[in-house]
């Protein structure tokens, strides 16, 4: 395995039951991270040379409702080559399980390998150059729970705080993403960077601008009580205007400091 870094977050909304999913790394997205969500079982995730396979095979045990770590333990025992695998799963009750294998591990000498399990949040993570930093991000998933309104907000404000700690000499990060699933089959908000210099700065700038255009209420979205969504009239509509204006002096701010 050749040198590389990558943190993956995955986090469940206990308010609204979506699931979220963020992370950075120094390999393609292809090659850095495979993840699945199913609104009725959870979600899964691989690092570590992943297969997709695996993800779809947990979650269909999942749904029958097995625990995420019964799950992972019935995966692992049919395929070859465990010690060379790491996964995570988070389950719709919050329930979360993770796998490191060791030949990872010892593989990944440049750094620390391994995940972090919590309800409903978890961190997996390869080669970061210290524990703490996975240890911090935890942390900071419990402490953002009511600091940030929405799930997406949660995960950025996350990602942002670790940015130093995961940048410097030596570790070339190069892509990020964040993605965010309720219960339809397609994603709420999916947004990815890949080959940038500063991979998290631009996910983050993709965002602000995007959550500028594109703020939406719950109730403005076509349902099967209401097909054709609810007119934006009323306070749902006010809000969307404040939430709006809000963010885009906070851009404008931003870029005016950033010219001085």
């Amino acid at each position: 395995m050749r040198r590389s870094t990558t943190l993956a977050l995955s986090v469940r909304c206990p308010l609204t039951g979506h699931f979220g999913l963020a992370f950075v790394s120094t390999d393609p997205p292809g090659q850095a991270v495979s993840f699945q969500t199913n609104a009725l079982a959870g979600q899964c995730l691989q690092i570590a040379s992943p297969q997709a396979e695996l993800n779809r095979r947990t979650l269909a045990l999942m749904a029958k409702h097995l625990t995420p770590e019964e799950a992972l333990q019935e995966v692992l025992s049919q395929i070859p080559e465990p010690a060379q695998r790491q996964i995570l799963a988070l389950a719709t009750d919050g329930r979360t399980a993770g796998h490191t294998g060791e030949r990872v591990k010892a593989a990944a000498r440049h750094g620390w390998t391994g995940h972090l399990c919590d309800d409903n949040r978890a961190v997996i993570a390869l080669g970061l150059p210290k524990r703490e930093t996975a240890e911090h991000a935890l942390h900071l998933l419990k402490t953002n729970d009511f600091k940030a309104a929405l799930l997406s907000d949660r995960l950025m404000e996350t990602l942002g705080a670790l940015e130093d700690s995961l940048s410097g000499p030596g570790l070339p990060l190069t892509c990020a993403g964040l993605q965010i699933v309720g219960e339809d089959p397609y994603p709420l908000l999916d947004l990815r960077v890949d080959m940038h210099a500063r991979p998290i700065t631009r996910l983050s700038e993709i965002y602000e601008d995007y959550m500028a255009e594109d703020i939406r209420e719950d109730a403005l979205l076509p349902t099967p009580e209401h097909p054709h969504g609810i007119p934006p009239t009323g306070w749902g509509e006010t809000k969307r205007f404040a939430i709006r204006k809000f963010r885009e002096a906070r851009r404008q701010w931003k870029k005016r400091q950033f010219k001085k």
